[in-house]
């Protein structure tokens, strides 16, 4: 027979755990409606409005390309023209970027995140084209490198090596003072995670600069590239912490870039896809990628990855983060 006092502590001991199952699952309730996404938190006091794209592969080059004719010329044919994600109708990079700033003023975003592949080859017109367009928006925006921005096909050096010369030879601009391989931004409250993963990989200190940054406890968003491993996704596309990914599945590289290794990713690609599980049972509101140019969502254990169709195709995402009274 239970006695008045340890009913007492049995009730308190069932509120804390309803109450306790109920916020985790507010902190990370969030719906999708087409190219809108969602997101309802206790963890912030004003809705934060970001405008998210990926992958518009500008073209653009003028007489200053001529040197790197041979190391960009698939890739300046690559999306020439490319069909509305929704129309159908035919349209090109140029156009769907200037649409999308029209598009991230109609939502009134705070801050628009572009993820990667800006460029299809690290053209000096094609970055001052698009950083002016993005300043012309009115709007803050943050830039992370997709694995087309610095790399020209078939150009002599490791991955690593390339974007490490051709970031700061082309791409510095973009940064606007930012470090070009992970930084963080605070909107309205929300902190915003940009990590450069553009050569299928993560660098031992980036996992730290993750870490970091999420001890804080504060609401935060990633932003990355090419996205992590999934139940369900090819290891092709879905690469950070693939047990799978490596030179068995490379197929392209030959055209491309130096063949993917064959005992596949260091331990630090293990380690950051860990932390950012961890991270979701905490503060890590979401995760978005390009990179895989179709809309899918999967789930990280209890973190949800959002990837965005191609913005040479017109691709977007609004992102709306609700507090959650």
């Amino acid at each position: 027979m239970m006695t008045k006092r340890t009913k007492c502590v049995l009730a308190v001991l069932w509120c804390v755990g309803v109450c306790g199952a109920w916020g985790q699952q507010v902190a990370s309730s969030w719906n999708v409606d087409d190219t809108n996404i969602t997101i309802f938190t206790p963890a912030i006091t004003d809705t934060v409005r970001l405008f998210v794209i990926s992958d518009t592969h500008l073209f653009l080059a003028d007489e200053r390309e001529e040197p790197y004719k041979e190391y960009s010329n698939r890739m300046s044919k690559a999306y020439n023209t490319t069909k509305h994600f929704k129309t159908g109708e035919a349209t090109d990079p140029m156009r769907q970027l200037q649409a999308s700033m029209e598009k991230a003023r109609q939502f009134r975003a705070d801050a628009i995140v572009h993820m990667g592949d800006l460029l299809s080859f690290p053209s000096e017109c094609g970055v001052e084209w698009s950083r002016g367009v993005l300043d012309a928006s009115g709007i803050a925006w943050y830039y992370i490198s997709g694995n087309h921005d610095w790399h020209y096909e078939g150009m002599e050096g490791s991955e690593e090596s390339l974007r490490g010369e051709w970031t700061v030879k082309r791409l510095s601009a973009l940064y606007r003072g930012h470090s070009p391989l992970a930084y963080a931004v605070d909107v309205k409250g929300v902190k915003l995670l940009l990590i450069d993963d553009s050569i299928n990989g993560m660098l031992p200190w980036q996992v730290d600069f993750f870490n970091r940054e999420v001890a804080d406890g504060k609401p935060s968003m990633l932003f990355m590239h090419v996205p992590l491993a999934a139940a369900g996704r090819t290891s092709r596309g879905y690469t950070i912490g693939s047990h799978e990914w490596g030179a068995a599945i490379d197929h392209n590289y030959a055209i491309r870039r130096p063949q993917w290794p064959s005992d596949g990713h260091q331990q630090a690609d293990y380690d950051f896809r860990d932390a950012v599980v961890q991270a979701g049972k905490d503060n890590l509101l979401a995760v978005c990628c390009g990179h895989v140019h179709v809309q899918t969502c999967s789930y990280l254990a209890t973190v949800p990855m959002f990837t965005v169709r191609d913005n040479a195709s017109g691709g977007f995402y609004c992102v709306t983060l609700v507090p959650q009274r």
